[in-house]
């Protein structure tokens, strides 16, 4: 998982029509896919609290899940090796994550009292089912790309994803509103849609072309040798600190529905406004991050964006209009979008092929551990810290700052880049992600001279 084991041309074991006819498939199915996580994903803490449950439980319901998707997780590569086919096991757990959204859409009445842990449960279960498939998934399509494409690819990729999770998101926002006095229904029926978009999205996959694959004895190792490696593993040490970070975000990230819905009363299609715009913002910048990644590195892009997600809880409280955390949550979405894609990148980077079914699968396992850990936390320390700005709920936000800061810091720090890069400052950096226009607007251009500016990016002279 060093620097050593980087594979800079894969050797792609199928024909290049295959890979285009796949790269197509990747992209449609990115379709279904969005329309059932804009669907889901934002609603199931609103839907558990229309049934009842209390802001613990809201936190459970993040934390368990996450914690049982790690699980699942370290046994992926022997599911793979179980099914004879990375392809079968996506289908499959698509496939049944599909079916689970059917029970869903009625639990309060099939389950009655028992509605909550049931939603807790079924959400969980096709949750875990889909993460059991997904290290496969990036092995699969991260063999179709060579490394100096997945920035683009996946950044034009997330940019349809996030057009279509913010009109889906909208449209549930808004049959929320309209079926306010039957809450039930409207979230029972973004369930069923939601059934129907997995189907569509598994029939997607099917078509999936896949190569040859095993994975050699010479490259297995148990999680337990992953982990005693952080001494010596840039890998290693790079998902530490990012299972770090996500426990220190995860201490307030769900709790903001709470915060939203029940402190400030916003009404189901405000939250859905402002939940979309961080959304729709994290997909909309993938695809200027991943060209920022592929020229100056995903360390880069990921050090400069941790520093400044870091900051963000604590501005979240200044203000308590919806204007203010719609712009909050505008900015915090671009930074995940650099953020998320930098990780993403970093781990095909530095895994060779043989082993990055196994350790996409460990990288998902800490940082599942991370967030699950992170949002039990949380909860306990709602009912501990006294009470900022009148809510609890604020002081967990700051404690996630700080440890945020920390995270980052520890992660700049252990952390290097694996592909041979040239070093920027972050001024050449903004330059490349919101152009050249832009920065002469705002004055940060005086380090790169307009001729410079002017040239590309190989022909740019280092600056001392």
């Amino acid at each position: 998982m060093e620097r050593s084991e980087l594979n800079r041309t894969e050797p792609k074991s199928l024909p290049p029509e295959a890979i285009r006819q796949s790269l197509r498939v990747t992209r449609r199915e990115a379709v279904p896919w969005a329309i059932m996580s804009a669907l889901t994903e934002s609603y199931m803490i609103p839907y558990a609290l229309v049934l009842g449950a209390s802001a613990f439980q809201a936190g459970l319901l993040s934390s368990v899940r996450n914690f049982i998707l790690s699980l699942v997780q370290l046994k992926s590569a022997e599911a793979a090796s179980w099914f004879r086919s990375r392809k079968k096991l996506i289908l499959w757990t698509a496939l049944v994550q599909g079916i689970l959204w059917i029970p869903l859409a009625v639990v309060g009445p099939l389950f009655g009292p028992w509605a909550v842990p049931a939603l807790i449960v079924l959400y969980t279960l096709g949750t875990a089912s889909a993460a059991l498939g997904a290290p496969a998934w990036g092995s699969i399509v991260s063999e179709y790309l060579a490394p100096q494409e997945r920035g683009h690819f996946f950044g034009r990729r997330s940019r349809v994803v996030g057009g279509w999770i913010t009109v889906a998101g909208l449209a549930a926002g808004i049959l929320l509103q309209w079926s306010a006095a039957t809450p039930l229904m409207g979230f029972g029926l973004l369930c069923a849609a939601a059934a129907l978009s997995r189907m569509v999205s598994s029939y997607w996959l099917s078509k999936l072309k896949e190569g040859a694959w095993q994975e050699p004895a010479a490259t297995q190792f148990s999680f337990w040798q992953f982990i005693r490696q952080v001494r010596t593993s840039n890998f290693a040490q790079f998902t530490l600190c990012l299972g770090l970070f996500n426990f220190a975000t995860h201490l307030a990230a769900p709790y903001m529905a709470v915060y939203m819905l029940q402190e400030l009363r916003f009404g189901y299609f405000t939250y859905a406004v402002v939940v979309l715009t961080g959304s729709t913002a994290t997909f909309l910048s993938a695809t200027r991050w991943g060209a920022v990644g592929d020229r100056f590195g995903n360390m880069l892009v990921a050090r400069w964006t941790m520093l400044a997600i870091s900051i963000l809880p604590l501005l979240w409280p200044l203000s308590q209009g919806p204007l203010w955390l719609l712009l909050m949550f505008l900015i915090g979405g671009s930074l995940w979008g650099g953020l998320d894609l930098a990780m993403v990148n970093f781990v095909y980077d530095a895994a060779s092929p043989g082993k990055r079914t196994r350790c996409i699968a460990y990288f998902n396992v800490i940082n599942g551990c991370g967030v699950s850990l992170g949002a039990m936390a949380g909860g306990l320390l709602i009912g501990w810290l006294p009470p900022l700005y009148s809510s609890s709920i604020v002081s967990v936000f700051y404690c996630s700052a700080v440890l945020r800061s920390i995270a980052a810091v520890v992660f700049i720090r252990a952390v290097r880049e694996v592909r041979p890069v040239r070093q920027v400052g972050l001024r050449e950096v903004m330059y490349d992600l919101v152009g050249q226009r832009v920065i002469h607007v705002l004055g940060f251009l005086s380090v790169i001279p307009e001729t410079e500016a002017n040239q590309p990016h190989s022909e740019r002279t280092e600056k001392p």
